[in-house]
């Protein structure tokens, strides 16, 4: 969840009650507003990807084995003989996981197809990074009107996020028009899991676009955005977007 501020609380109220919160990865800036937003809904069911790790607590493979400062009803399915979320009838769950060595814990993200309107929702799976003139509004909330209207403050913005070297090649950002306007795997992920196991990764994103979904809803950039499941699974290849190797230095 984001942070359950009073903006967000009202809007989810304009939709209806809240009955399960998920947290569908490991990632620790995705875990930091959970303990306060469960708060905001102490009778929602509770399901958290498996392999939780780090300062707020840890979480194995059952309810049982968590350390973290939540109740949890239950771990989110790797398998279909897993015990399966209540709204299992409604959306479906494939969730990835790998734990390897070196890391500072596992890397887990559950993916979610609605069937009704065909929406497949993930995390950080692949994002859809727009080419703009200028960054989107919001961005005018933290940063001044001088750095705002820089040429090159949206394409840094979105360097910077996805772990992509600052080059620039005369007017133009080569790394930045290499993931913009398309479905990406963001870089970093693809060097931080994919590389270093990509037998675990292919498995499941094959088994996610088995789905026919026509959107993507994510949690970062833009969203929702429709894509098939032979694009999504494109984003998954060999450096499909053709990255120079001088943009990826920093993450070798």
């Amino acid at each position: 969840p984001v942070a359950p501020t009073g903006e967000c609380l009202s809007l989810l109220k304009d939709i209806g009650e809240v009955e399960h919160l998920v947290l569908p990865v490991t990632a620790l800036e995705h875990k930091a507003f959970f303990g306060p937003f469960q708060r905001q809904f102490p009778s929602a069911s509770v399901w958290a990807a498996p392999g939780q790790y780090g300062p707020f607590g840890t979480l194995g493979f059952s309810p049982e084995t968590s350390t973290l400062p939540f109740r949890v009803d239950g771990v989110l399915p790797r398998t279909k003989k897993d015990k399966q979320p209540p709204w299992s009838s409604e959306i479906e769950t494939k969730t990835f996981y790998v734990d390897l060595p070196g890391n500072a814990g596992p890397v887990a993200e559950a993916a979610f197809f609605h069937k009704d309107t065909k929406t497949l929702f993930v995390t950080d799976a692949v994002s859809w990074i727009p080419r703009l003139s200028r960054a989107p509004n919001i961005f005018r909330t933290s940063f001044d009107d001088k750095t705002y209207d820089n040429d090159d403050f949206w394409p840094k913005s979105v360097l910077q996020a996805v772990f992509l070297s600052l080059r620039k090649d005369g007017q133009r950002w080569p790394g930045y028009d290499a993931i913009t306007d398309k479905v990406v795997r963001a870089p970093i992920l693809a060097a931080f899991a994919d590389i270093r196991a990509p037998s675990e990764t292919i498995a499941w994103i094959d088994d996610v676009c088995r789905w026919p979904f026509e959107r993507v809803v994510t949690s970062h950039f833009a969203s929702p955005f429709a894509a098939s499941p032979a694009e999504v699974r494109r984003a998954f290849g060999q450096n499909p977007n053709k990255i120079d190797a001088r943009d990826w230095k920093q993450l070798d």
